[in-house]
């Protein structure tokens, strides 16, 4: 085929009207989810949805005499202090309860000493019934607000479950109770704020409390007290569960924020909290800005439609709930509506894609905080039965625990292997993989496991090994 100066013109036109076509049919698309915006904002009204940082401000303010946010300040520069000596204290910890050492253990405790004022300090702050971090919800930029605090509350979680872990290993049972109960309270106070964020460090932080406590249960099997009072820390944790609905409205706030900035402001606002998040490799700033100019859409028009849209995916969100919906229901269908609008491939969608995108796998870790105390218990039930009755029961209902799967509404399983004892659930893919835990680190994102507590309790090591 000979190529003329013809076909070459022809190209050209059809590139052009290519592109003139994309750029038109882009155009209303946005006309139309903007024309919705009026409805959307009278929806988010009705539903309570925060169009203004101002409706995020304590209100009443948290009284002074309340605030934990003072204590957690002394802590935290007592923290600082103690760390210039040596930041590598829960290394050395974490190895003394593994090697059980008369060196290691004196060494670990050494250095709890050096921490101690800075750790006392952070469960004074815990007993406190509320915290204000400081966050000026009012004028500041959500996207780009800073949480050092959440940091050295999370340091301070894993303080308190190793110091009470190794209370436990040295007969301190009723300092390991205090440590506990203060390492559980501190998660509580963590998640005041209404960000995911806070949520996440609540977790984390509970996760240390528990990892200790199944410590501490591994140390002192036969104390029937002692397992009691870990019993009824998990069951007083487990009463207060995290407050859902709260957590959503700064994540609202922050989508509402966000569609009203450029382009170039969303990218950076998003690249920069990937950088806090160490994930900066995710994206490229260029195409991401690109990406938000929604080519060809003038920029009110895009400003218009990026709010409109925005809200409506949290209405749908929150319209939809059943009336006896359960926790575990509202986050399964937490991650199904996360997919539905993090996968629309229209450019409308593209600023839903990027901040509801991280929600599609967090529903299970918030059911899996919910979880872990049922299992818990479920542990020291069969636990208390043994230092009772010197042998384990054939099933938790003869140890008298009536809870159940949290998953499934059916008993949780167990499995006796000689001295040894693991009480599970399915967990939330809802397979028995006969208790298997995931494996430490992996990075294997389609691994089955079940959620798991087990005596003895093998404390992860936090040395390099091959």
């Amino acid at each position: 085929m000979r190529i003329t100066k013809y076909w070459w013109v022809g190209l050209v036109v059809v590139i052009i009207g290519t592109s003139l076509t994309c750029d038109i049919t882009r155009k209303i698309s946005f006309n139309k989810i903007a024309g919705q915006l009026p409805q959307a904002e009278a929806d988010a009204k009705r539903l309570g949805l925060p169009l203004s940082g101002a409706e995020l401000v304590r209100n009443p303010p948290v009284k002074p005499e309340n605030n934990a946010k003072p204590l957690l300040d002394e802590a935290t520069a007592a923290l600082k202090a103690a760390r210039k000596l040596d930041d590598n204290w829960r290394t050395t910890v974490t190895n003394a309860l593994i090697d059980q050492d008369a060196a290691s253990l004196a060494k670990a405790e050494e250095w709890m000493r050096k921490l101690g004022p800075a750790i006392d300090l952070a469960a004074k702050a815990a007993a406190k019934p509320d915290a204000d971090m400081g966050r000026n919800w009012a004028t500041a930029n959500p996207a780009s607000m800073t949480t050092p605090e959440l940091a050295y509350i999370k340091e301070f979680g894993s303080a308190l479950g190793l110091r009470g872990a190794l209370r436990a290993k040295q007969g301190d049972k009723e300092g390991a109770i205090w440590d506990f109960r203060a390492c559980l309270r501190l998660a509580r106070l963590a998640s005041t704020e209404p960000m995911a964020l806070d949520a996440m460090v609540r977790i984390a932080v509970e996760s240390y409390a528990f990892r200790g406590m199944e410590a501490a249960a591994t140390f002192a099997p036969k104390d029937a007290k002692f397992l009691a009072e870990l019993d009824q820390l998990a069951a007083e944790h487990a009463a207060k569960p995290l407050d859902f609905d709260n957590m959503l409205r700064g994540e609202i706030w922050m989508g509402v924020f966000l569609a009203e900035r450029s382009p170039k402001q969303i990218s950076a606002d998003l690249l920069a909290g990937l950088e806090r998040a160490g994930q900066t490799n995710m994206f490229d700033a260029y195409l991401l800005e690109k990406t938000m100019e929604a080519q060809g859409v003038p920029d009110d028009l895009r400003k218009r439609a990026y709010r409109s849209y925005f809200l409506i995916a949290w209405v749908d969100f929150l319209d939809a709930k059943a009336e006896n919906e359960t926790r575990l229901q509202r986050y399964q269908r937490f991650e199904k509506w996360a997919k539905k609008y993090a996968d629309n491939k229209a450019s409308v969608a593209d600023l839903n894609a990027m901040l509801i995108m991280p929600y599609s796998v967090m529903g299970r870790t918030l059911a899996r905080s919910e979880a872990k105390p049922i299992v818990f218990r479920g542990l020291m039930a069969a636990m208390m039965y043994r230092a009772k009755k010197g042998a384990w029961p054939s099933t938790l209902e003869e140890a008298g625990f009536e809870e159940k799967d949290y998953f499934t509404g059916e008993p949780l399983r167990m499995v006796v292997d000689g001295d040894s004892v693991k009480v599970y659930s399915v967990d939330w893919d809802l397979k028995n993989d006969q208790g298997k835990e995931v494996i430490a680190n992996s990075q294997n994102r389609e691994e089955t496991r079940d959620l798991a507590c087990a005596f003895p309790r093998q404390i992860r090591s936090s040395r390099m090994e091959n």
